[in-house]
């Protein structure tokens, strides 16, 4: 049983560093075909978070450092927080 266990592990694993490569391209070209694809693959293999946690890595945060820089200096702070917890 733990064999079985340890090999669905690593399937899992394996697909989903596949699926990172597929994710970033579908978040970088707006595919929202791939990016629906690659949610749904996330979501049955029960990991969403790992969704999550890249689109907050490669569009959220890239985002706010850029908009930081627009902000004025006495909103910079706020913002540097902000993007401390992106």
């Amino acid at each position: 049983m733990q064999k079985m266990e340890k090999r669905i592990d690593f399937i899992e694993n394996s697909l989903q560093k596949g699926m990172e490569h597929l994710y970033k391209e579908g978040l970088n070209t707006k595919n929202a075909d791939i990016i629906a694809n690659c949610l749904r693959t996330y979501s049955a293999i029960d990991r969403v978070k790992e969704a999550e946690r890249m689109f907050r890595v490669h569009i959220v945060h890239p985002f706010m450092v850029r908009v930081r820089l627009s902000y004025p200096p006495t909103l910079r702070s706020l913002a540097h927080n902000i993007i401390y917890y992106t």
